[in-house]
């Protein structure tokens, strides 16, 4: 066998791996950052009267998000520091993360990263504790933000 032949066998072996590589579908490389638009970040201060546990929630459609926004307001009116209530559903979707009820202040939750694959929109959620002096009330950190609609699943990290 000369340099030739070898040089070709070797040419075909990477052009098919490069192939193989090129037409594999990964989630791993993100396809899109969105930038989620903020309606509200806050906290309860119903001592849990709201009957919200610590949760995340995907909402799609208007009678849900009101049917949130009655419990969120059962204890004590929030809506005030919402930037927007009237949301469109078909264009939006809207993610709520909600913390679990704590003994002071000075604690948050945060949507702070929302990343768009090619099978899933992944968003990732952050606890904050607090640092220095806080009040001693009882209080439920919760994050609301709203991204552009879509089909795909979303994952909460």
């Amino acid at each position: 066998m000369n340099y030739t032949n070898i040089f070709n066998i070797r040419n075909c072996i990477m052009l098919f791996t490069l192939a193989g590589l090129i037409s594999c579908e990964s989630d791993e490389y993100p396809f899109k950052t969105i930038q989620p638009v903020t309606i509200a970040e806050s906290q309860l201060n119903g001592a849990g009267a709201e009957g919200i546990e610590k949760q995340n929630l995907v909402i799609t459609n208007t009678a849900d998000w009101y049917s949130l926004i009655r419990r969120m307001d059962s204890s004590m009116s929030i809506i005030y520091y919402f930037k927007e209530s009237d949301i469109d559903f078909s264009e939006y979707t809207v993610l709520a993360s909600f913390d679990e009820v704590r003994s002071s202040g000075g604690y948050k939750v945060r949507i702070s990263k929302v990343v768009e694959y090619s099978g899933s929109i992944n968003c990732t959620v952050e606890y904050e504790s607090p640092t220095g002096i806080v009040t001693a009330n009882l209080n439920q950190p919760f994050h609301i933000v709203k991204i552009p609609k879509s089909n795909k699943q979303i994952v909460f990290n």
